[in-house]
């Protein structure tokens, strides 16, 4: 009986041994893609931009009835599934590129209000809303918005109707806003609102 229990521990432990080599070898296996053929994927919709304009709004109308800008921690909540976004980006591109390339180091050291920014390009790769009106914009709409938002045109963005933003030209993106803007929590509302707000008024 000791025999058999013992056997079956063995046994046991082989198995459990074989299957983490196997998983362990395939993360090692796994190839990796190339920055500039990664393209950025953003879980929200343009509808969820337009619907976010409406409660930044509602929030600045309470804070000028008593003569207060918006806080930063009204803008943080209100920032944070665009925050969430950009972290859920982030975390795919980090498991997808190779650890020795210089856009894994500079996705890795990212501030948040990076990622806010990260999340707001990486919609443009995703059209699909449940919208009719919206989702019939157009890429060169939304490139408009987005630059009228961060205050920078379109084209300095670097952003090109028809194309793709990835992993290699999102970092370049965010390069070309910090060379003109150090944006913090209230500013990245009110570029949230305004994008929003922008894709609304062509969409109707």
């Amino acid at each position: 009986m000791k025999r058999t229990f013992l056997s079956f521990i063995i046994l046991f432990s082989l198995v459990a041994l074989f299957v983490s080599c196997s998983s362990e070898s395939e993360k090692i296996d796994q190839p990796k893609v190339n920055p500039s053929e990664f393209t950025l994927k953003s879980n929200l919709t343009l509808s969820t931009f337009s619907n976010l304009s409406d409660d930044i709004e509602k929030q600045f109308a309470k804070t000028r009835s008593t003569d207060n800008f918006l806080t930063e921690e009204e803008a943080k909540v209100l920032l944070r599934p665009v925050l969430e976004d950009g972290k859920n980006i982030q975390k795919k591109v980090l498991n997808t590129i190779s650890k020795d390339s210089p856009e894994y180091q500079q996705y890795s050291k990212m501030s948040e209000q990076e990622l806010i920014i990260l999340s707001m390009i990486s919609v443009t790769n995703k059209q699909s809303t449940k919208t009719r009106t919206i989702s019939n914009l157009s890429t060169g709409d939304i490139i408009g918005c987005i630059g009228a938002a961060l205050g920078i045109p379109g084209g300095a963005l670097g952003l090109r109707t028809g194309s793709l933003v990835t992993a290699k030209t999102g970092l370049q993106i965010l390069k070309s806003v910090a060379a003109r803007y150090a944006f913090g929590y209230i500013s990245l509302a009110i570029a949230t609102y305004q994008f929003g707000k922008c894709i609304y008024d062509i969409a109707k």
